[in-house]
């Protein structure tokens, strides 16, 4: 495909200011929602156990970082 862009790791450094910032939100992005997913986990293994409180507890903390990494995107998408 003729407009495709291929970034290889390592070649940032000739990118803009603003394609690096973004690349590091998606980054920071992608830390928030593996700890969300960590958490939806651990509400899984606490509801197996029985500790329905914990998971909720747990499915808060998902939330959480599921809304800091769209948080962290807002500005990109719009």
């Amino acid at each position: 495909m003729e407009d495709e862009v291929t970034i290889r790791k390592g070649n940032s450094e000739s990118l803009p200011p603003e394609i690096k910032e973004g690349i590091e939100d998606h980054k920071k992005a992608a830390e928030y929602h593996e700890e969300a997913a960590r958490h939806h986990y651990d509400a899984v293994r606490n509801h197996e156990f029985g500790d329905h409180e914990a998971a909720s507890e747990s499915t808060a903390k998902a939330n959480k970082y599921a809304i800091l990494a769209m948080d962290v995107h807002k500005e990109d998408v719009m």
